[in-house]
């Protein structure tokens, strides 16, 4: 008996779509068993109370640089 995601077990595509934001989620998790290493999400946009993006990436990535700007620069510089 096959796993219950097993059915899509073929290599991600660019253009690739899904009906879900879980869908996707299991979708590369499944892919990055099967190749070795372990996905995670990451940060999302939204607009209008609608998720528009969301970034899944290799566990292994590490954390994104602090972006600055001249707003948070002197918060910066306390550090």
């Amino acid at each position: 008996m096959e796993e219950e995601n097993d059915e899509r077990d073929d290599e991600p595509f660019i253009g690739q779509t899904f009906e879900s934001e879980d869908e996707t989620f299991v979708f590369y998790n499944n892919y990055a068993k099967q190749h070795g290493f372990v996905v995670r999400k990451n940060r999302s946009g939204i607009r209008n109370g609608k998720t528009i993006r969301r970034d899944i990436l290799c566990n292994r990535v590490g954390k994104q640089r602090l972006k600055v700007t001249t707003s948070n620069l002197k918060e910066i510089r306390s550090l």
